[in-house]
């Protein structure tokens, strides 16, 4: 556990599952029995796994909506290709 003061248990989220998120840092009393102590790392370690998700949540969001603006920019260029060639060819026409 990480540091221990003389009247109590600390621990980050990173000291205990070697996470690289947001530092937690818990401080219980020593008087806390080791089954406390697990539940309380639970939490934290929950807590953590539920910002993870909502993080890869909005990072996948914003990915769709640029992948969007990319559809939407491809269909453009789609129509405006179409109506050239659609000029094209009845130029073409009138020319023969």
């Amino acid at each position: 556990m990480g540091d221990q003061n003389v009247d109590s248990w600390s621990f980050t989220q990173q000291e205990i599952y070697g996470d690289p998120g947001p530092e937690v840092r818990v401080v219980l009393p020593r008087e806390c029995t080791q089954s406390e102590i697990r539940k309380q790392r639970n939490r934290v370690a929950a807590a953590a796994s539920r910002q993870r998700k909502k993080d890869q949540v909005a990072s996948l969001e914003a990915r769709v909506a640029q992948l969007e603006a990319v559809v939407l920019e491809l269909h453009r260029e789609n129509e405006q290709l179409k109506r050239m060639v659609t000029a094209l060819s009845t130029a073409g026409m009138n020319w023969a």
